[in-house]
C-alpha cells in the first residue's frame, strides 16, 4: 500500500471528509509537475504504508519547554490532541465541535485535501483574559503514521495570543498540518514556529485573516530535518491590518525545506513585512516562494520583502523567488532576494586579526543566521534560537 493509498484509506465518514478524499484520489500527491513544486517532491513517501496515528507517549512533555518562555502547554501526540498532558488557562478554551472555517481548500493540494479527510478539527478561542503565552507542543513518535493535525483560532477583539508551535520528537512520520488564523478588529497574534524534528516529513499550509487594526507576526523557524514545507497565506482583510512575516531555515546533508508565503492587501491602508534567511550546506536544497498581492482597492498600501540566501557548499541548492503582484499606483512597496557564499574580504579581514579560517567562518554564518533571532521579540525564545543556530551550523564551518 503506498502513502496515497494509505491517506485514503484513513480518511474520516462525513460527508465532508468523503468530499475530500474524493479530491484527493483525483489529485494524489504533489509532485514536481505542479508549479509550486516543481523544484522539490515528497517521492521518499511513494513507497511508504501509513499508518492510523496514535496517541503514545510516556515521557515528559516538560524536556521540551524551552527556558525561561513561561507558558501554558497544550500537547499533541502524532496529531491527537492529548487533554491530560495539557493546561486548562484563563482566556483559552477548545472545542472539537466547532465548525471549520474551510480557508484552506482541499482543492488547493493532495495535503489539503488528505488532511480535510482525515483530520478531526479543533477550534480555540482566545479571549482578552489571556495573558500568558501559549506552548503548543506536537510530538512525532514512532514511524509511518500519519498525523494530520487541524486548528482554527478564533481570537477576540482586543486579545493578544502569544504562541510557541514547536514540532519535536524522533518519529520518522508524515506531519501534515492545518492552521487557521481569525484575528478579530483590534487583536495580535505572535505566533512562533520552531521545527525541530529531523526524521519527519512535515507539511503545513497555514491561512489567517486579519481584521481591522489586528496585527499577525508569524517567526518560523526550520533547524533542518528531512522534508520541511512550512505554506503560510495571510489576507489583510479590513483597513490598518498589519502583518510580518520572518523564517530562518537552515539544511545540512540531503535535508530539504521548502518556503511558501502569500500576503494579500485587499483593502486600503495596510502594511505588510518580511524577512526570510536561509543557509544550505552539503547537498541540503531550500526553497523560498513569496508573493505579496496588491489588489486594485488596496490603495496607500506599504510593503517590504527581503530574502538573502547562504550557500556553503557547491553542492547546495537555494531556489528564491520573491514576487510583487501590484494592481494599484498608490503603494510603497520594495524586494529583494541575494543568494551568495561568505565573503572573501571579510573572512580576510578576521584572519588578519588571528582569527583561523575555520572559526572565522563559523562566526560570519551564525552572524548570518543571528539577524533572524534578535528580531524575534521574546527575549527567552531569542537566546534559546542562538544556542541552536551555533549547534545546527554545519560541521565543516565550526
Amino acid at each position: 500500500m503506498s502513502a496515497l493509498e494509505s491517506l485514503i484509506s484513513h480518511s474520516g465518514s462525513s460527508a465532508e471528509q468523503q468530499s475530500a478524499r474524493a479530491v484527493l484520489a483525483r489529485m494524489g500527491l504533489p509532485n514536481r509537475r505542479l508549479e509550486d513544486w516543481k523544484y522539490l517532491s515528497l517521492k521518499h513517501l511513494e513507497n511508504e504504508a501509513l499508518t492510523a496515528p496514535v496517541a503514545d507517549f510516556d515521557g515528559h512533555a516538560s524536556e521540551y519547554d524551552i527556558p525561561g518562555f513561561n507558558a501554558a502547554r497544550l500537547v499533541w501526540v502524532n496529531g491527537i490532541f492529548c487533554a491530560p498532558l495539557s493546561d486548562q488557562v484563563t482566556g483559552l478554551t477548545w472545542s472539537n465541535q466547532a465548525q471549520d472555517l474551510d480557508w484552506v481548500s482541499p482543492e488547493l493540494d493532495g495535503l489539503a485535501a488528505a488532511n480535510r479527510a482525515g483530520a478531526e478539527l479543533m477550534e480555540i478561542q482566545v479571549s482578552p483574559e489571556l495573558v500568558m503565552p501559549v506552548h503548543c507542543l506536537f510530538l512525532s513518535i514512532g514511524e509511518q503514521q500519519a498525523a494530520q493535525p487541524r486548528l482554527q483560532w478564533r481570537v477576540s477583539a482586543n486579545a493578544q495570543l502569544e504562541v510557541l508551535e514547536q514540532h519535536a520528537g524522533p518519529g520518522a512520520n508524515l506531519v501534515n498540518m492545518v492552521s487557521q488564523f481569525d484575528l478579530a478588529a483590534d487583536a495580535k497574534v505572535t505566533r512562533y514556529k520552531l521545527l525541530n524534528t529531523t526524521q519527519a516529513t512535515h507539511t503545513a499550509h497555514t491561512h489567517a485573516r486579519v481584521a481591522k487594526n489586528a496585527d499577525f507576526q508569524n517567526h518560523v523557524i526550520d533547524l533542518g530535518g528531512r522534508f520541511h514545507r512550512d505554506q503560510i497565506k495571510v489576507e489583510l482583510s479590513e483597513a490598518r491590518a498589519t502583518t510580518r512575516l520572518n523564517g530562518l531555515y537552515m539544511v545540512d546533508g540531503r535535508y530539504q525545506s521548502d518556503s511558501h508565503t502569500r500576503i494579500e492587501h485587499l483593502v486600503p491602508q495596510c502594511t505588510s513585512a518580511q524577512h526570510y534567511r536561509g543557509i544550505a550546506n552539503g547537498r541540503g536544497k531550500a526553497v523560498f516562494n513569496g508573493i505579496v498581492y496588491i489588489g486594485k482597492n488596496a490603495s496607500q498600501s506599504a510593503t517590504e520583502q527581503k530574502n538573502a540566501n547562504l550557500l556553503l557548499s557547491n553542492k547546495a541548492e537555494i531556489n528564491p523567488k520573491p514576487e510583487l503582484q501590484i494592481h494599484n499606483d498608490d503603494v510603497v512597496a520594495s524586494h529583494g532576494s541575494t543568494v551568495g557564499n561568505l565573503d572573501d574580504d571579510q573572512l580576510f579581514y578576521l584572519r588578519q586579526r588571528g582569527i583561523g579560517e575555520d572559526e572565522g567562518r563559523a562566526l560570519l554564518t551564525f552572524a548570518f543566521a543571528e539577524q533572524i533571532a534578535q528580531a524575534l521579540p521574546c527575549a527567552p525564545l531569542a537566546e534559546y534560537l542562538e544556542q541552536r543556530i551555533a549547534k545546527n551550523l554545519p560541521m565543516d564551518v565550526l
